[in-house]
Formats: structure tokens, C-alpha cells, sequence
């Protein structure tokens, strides 16, 4: 009798295999290989089950392992500048050369931010950024630019690098993965602040 892995254990094998990819330790047919185990094993109703679905589907795995779907590969940088010139937002992301991301870490109003798609954690919003480094608690939320230390709003971002960071086109991916994965893993949450979570707001 198949035994599958329970949603926790669905969602180590998931991120390890992500970043096991993006960081060089595994290559792309390994890579897929661990996503076809975890398609067979994996939690049925999981978030991470699904997206490594989607990745296989859009790639047949099986006789050719040279690319990876374009939703998930081959993306641009794309860094922007505010009108004197200076950059509001920078990434210094660690991503492979295919571009494929586990996690940005992205600089907004001078303060490097660290977004992970899969997280499954709500507060202040869907999604939202860590500061950087890994110690303090404080928290982005990018659609209106407070900055939460805990519960408690410790600043807010100005405008103009909010603005920036939405026309940013990694940002806007990681945006969309982070939506994407919280729908799937956690259906009946009703905190989105608009009808359709996956309408990004607009760039500059």
C-alpha cells in the first residue's frame, strides 16, 4: 500500500529540492527527478504537490531536460531608477543562471527585504518581506508600505519606493508564486485587500 508524505514533510521535501536546485547542489535532471517523486508522494491537496505538478507539466521531464517552463525560468533582472537616478529598489537575489528563484531578496527605501513565495505565513499580508539579516522580526507589507516590528507598525516606506517595487518584474513573479501557492495551500483564507488577489497592483 503506497504511503504518502504528510503536508509538512510535502512541504521540507519541496523547499529542500528548491533550493538544493538553486543553489547548485543538484542539477536540472535531478532536479525534476526529486519533482516526479514528490508529484507520486507528495500531500494530494498541498500547495507544494501542486506547483511541482505545474513544473512537470510544462516539461516533458521525461526525454528532455534541457529547459524548464518559462514561468518558472529564463526571467529577467530588472532594476529600476526613481527620477534623480539613484536606485529605490536593487536586487541581490541568489539565483542560478537560469534566473529560477526560491527566494528574493530585494533592497526597498535602503532596506534589504527577503520575500519567499512559499510561505505560509499571513502577517501583515499575502505576501510580505523580512528584513534583512535573518534576526530581526520586522516585517514589510508591501501593497501600503508599513513596516510591522511584531504586531506593532514601526515605520512606513515612502511612496515612491513602494511604487518601484511594483514595477519591479522579479519582484512581480515572486509576487505572484507567493499568491499563487497561499490559494492553493490555504483556500478559505479571506484576508485579501482586493476581490482578485492575483490582480498585482499596477506599475509606474
Amino acid at each position: 500500500m503506497t504511503k504518502f508524505l504528510s503536508r509538512e514533510a510535502t512541504q521540507d521535501y519541496f523547499l529542500l529540492t528548491l533550493l538544493s536546485y538553486h543553489h547548485g547542489i543538484i542539477g536540472k535532471q535531478v532536479f525534476l527527478e526529486r519533482l516526479s517523486v514528490l508529484s507520486s508522494l507528495g500531500d494530494r491537496a498541498g500547495g507544494a504537490t501542486i506547483f511541482a505538478n505545474e513544473i512537470l507539466q510544462g516539461h516533458d521531464w521525461l526525454n528532455d531536460y534541457t529547459e524548464l517552463t518559462d514561468d518558472w525560468l529564463a526571467q529577467e533582472e530588472s532594476e529600476l531608477s526613481d527620477s534623480h537616478g539613484e536606485r529605490s529598489v536593487e536586487e541581490s537575489s541568489k539565483d542560478d543562471p537560469d534566473g529560477f528563484v526560491a527566494h528574493l531578496i530585494i533592497a526597498v527605501g535602503g532596506i534589504s527585504w527577503d520575500f519567499h513565495p512559499f510561505d505560509d505565513d499571513w502577517f501583515p499580508s499575502v505576501p510580505h518581506g523580512h528584513k534583512r539579516p535573518g534576526k530581526s522580526t520586522e516585517k514589510l507589507d508591501p501593497y501600503l508600505g508599513w513596516i510591522y516590528d511584531k504586531s506593532k507598525q514601526s515605520g512606513r516606506l515612502k511612496r515612491k519606493a513602494i511604487i518601484s517595487l511594483w514595477s519591479n518584474d522579479r519582484f512581480r513573479e515572486t509576487a505572484s508564486r507567493a499568491i499563487d501557492y497561499y490559494l492553493h495551500e490555504h483556500p478559505h483564507y479571506r484576508g485579501w485587500r482586493v476581490s482578485n488577489p492575483r490582480r498585482l497592483p499596477r506599475r509606474k
